[in-house]
């Protein structure tokens, strides 16, 4: 009886012994958990800038085993704290994954070259647990993101060959999964323009007009853009011995068009529709008038480009050519052409738009 019992506790034993190596093995094998950054959304939150969306892409082609993952700090004075309080922020916002993972922010205001604050996480904390706040910098995107992919890349291999028995316990409830990107709204600008203009073809007499007005500026995810403006010009104007001519034009507009970023600069097509109330003003010799006042509407495509100065502040400048009826005016006596308009023109606008 005793015997039974021993040869069973031996076979037992065995059995064990052959499973354990396996169990181990498979153990091993099991599949590493990919790294996280995070990239905070400082300089047009909560959505990215296009200097961010850029550095972004950068990050996800150079960081392989990352998951980069776009985080809204909360607040927008945020580049304006101090750096305790800018830690602190961060471990709310990240919902503490800040303390074993790395985060970084754009330096939004700063265009001559490209300036990242990198705070150094679980492997950059001292020993008394105080974090500290990197500043690296390069002439552009692209030579920062190589810098910090060996950073990132040297600490996170140091960190992965001696794991600490933290590092190994099961994820806590504030080790949350990745916090999702918002996607970027449509953004609001305000535009104050200069232009001028003149007629290319079918005119007679003066046909130049300057002006200025305001837009309402919609910029739409995915590059398209929307404007709303209203303009006032004077002309045309002509001034000799027995004439003087004086207009004026009241110009309600509606455009759309498409932009492509490439950097600073963004270029693209705009389509126009203007519906115009036009003046003039025919003072002949002796105190004779003919004034008229009429309604037309003018169609228009060109270019619009814009340079960035800031991220909420770009110069404008526009490109159009326009199609319009022409309108003539007679003397009423001798029947002769005082001014003809001209069925296609050029205007040129410059100006500045505030994002809000």
């Amino acid at each position: 009886m005793n015997m039974a019992v021993i040869k069973c506790v031996c076979a037992a034993i065995l059995l064990a012994l052959c499973f354990f190596p396996k169990a181990a093995g498979a153990q091993d094998s099991a599949p590493a958990s990919r790294s996280r950054l995070s990239v905070l959304a400082v300089c047009a939150r909560p959505e990215l800038s296009g200097r961010e969306a850029h550095l972004v892409s950068e990050l996800e082609l150079a960081l392989d085993g990352f998951d980069v993952i776009t985080v809204d700090p909360g607040l927008s004075n945020f580049r304006e704290l101090s750096e305790t309080d800018q830690v602190k922020v961060i471990r709310a916002s990240t919902r503490n994954a800040a303390d074993t993972s790395p985060v970084i922010w754009l330096e939004c205001d700063i265009w001559e070259k490209t300036v990242v604050r990198f705070l150094k996480a679980g492997m950059g904390s001292t020993q008394d647990g105080v974090f500290t706040i990197r500043t690296l910098e390069g002439g552009s995107v692209e030579e920062v993101v190589l810098a910090l992919r060996e950073i990132v890349s040297d600490s996170f291999q140091i960190s992965s060959t001696g794991e600490t028995a933290q590092e190994a316990e099961p994820q806590t409830e504030t080790e949350e999964g990745p916090i999702k990107t918002e996607q970027p709204g449509i953004r609001v600008g305000i535009l104050t323009v200069f232009e001028i203009g003149g007629g290319l073809v079918g005119h007679v007499g003066s046909s130049f007009l300057w002006g200025g007005g305001i837009a309402v500026d919609l910029r739409i995810p995915a590059g398209f853009f929307g404007r709303l403006a209203f303009v006032a010009k004077m002309g045309p104007r002509a001034e000799d011995r027995e004439l003087l001519m004086i207009g004026y034009r009241i110009e309600p507009r509606a455009e759309v068009g498409y932009l492509w970023t490439m950097g600073f600069f963004e270029v693209g097509p705009v389509v126009t529709l203007a519906p115009m109330w036009n003046s003039v003003d025919f003072a002949i010799t002796e105190g004779y008038h003919q004034y008229h006042d009429w309604w037309s509407v003018r169609y228009a495509g060109g270019v619009d480009s814009r340079f960035k100065l800031t991220d909420r502040l770009s110069i404008v400048l526009d490109l159009t050519l326009g199609f319009m009826p022409s309108k003539r005016f007679y003397r009423r006596l001798s029947k002769s052409t005082l001014l003809k308009t001209p069925t296609m023109d050029l205007a040129a606008a410059l100006g500045l738009i505030v994002e809000i």
